[in-house]
């Protein structure tokens, strides 16, 4: 970690490893840091194989540890929209809506003409509405273009006060496939969706 240059990096930024999930460290004041506490876990995530942390994520197996550094961002009021698009063998199907992260995270799920949806992923839901994006039709474009060829995948997107559409991350296995839906019955609903290649071998 004696490489990372902390005194040249901004006075917002996010360093994130490039192996695993949740190993991240948000700087919003860059002088009231603990350099030396960020250093013990950057050294303890580098020597962790994700693959086996949390579940059986076993695409992150040969994935080389890196840290990276990103651009800080942040919406007016200190909030950030995050918009997970899930996609089905290439093709949008529902959107998870993030909110109020700094506040106590809340969520809402929309399909992809910004209809809501009965279901949620077990965390609190949001009560309010969300205004449609205006950017909708760009941001399942994006989504559909980076999800081609997969049976099912989640593209994540941040959208910012300015209209711009930031990319965050591809996730194919998300809470390390344990993501639980409720009602109950999306568990099926939702499952269902999903289509193997060994599927297809089995039922010509």
């Amino acid at each position: 970690m004696e490489d990372i240059p902390f005194d040249e990096l901004p006075e917002q930024y996010a360093l994130k490893t490039t192996h695993g999930a949740g190993w991240n460290i948000i700087v919003q004041d860059k002088s009231k840091l603990d350099v030396n506490n960020a250093k013990r876990k950057l050294r303890k995530w580098m020597e962790m194989n994700f693959a086996f942390n949390a579940g059986l994520e076993l695409h992150y197996r040969y994935i080389k540890p890196r840290v990276i550094a990103e651009e800080y961002m942040e919406n007016k009021g200190g909030d950030i929209y995050d918009y997970k698009v899930f996609c089905f063998d290439g093709k949008a199907k529902f959107i998870l809506f993030l909110a109020q992260r700094k506040t106590g995270l809340k969520k809402a799920v929309y399909d992809r003409e910004w209809k809501r949806m009965p279901f949620i992923d077990g965390g609190e839901r949001l009560e309010r509405e969300v205004p449609r994006p205006d950017n909708l039709e760009q941001l399942i474009s994006l989504a559909e273009r980076l999800a081609e060829g997969f049976s099912h995948v989640r593209v994540d997107f941040y959208c910012l006060n300015s209209g711009e559409i930031r990319f965050g991350e591809m996730t194919f296995t998300p809470t390390s496939g344990r993501q639980i839906w409720e009602p109950e019955e999306y568990e099926r609903k939702l499952g269902d969706m999903i289509h193997l290649p060994c599927d297809e071998a089995e039922n010509p």
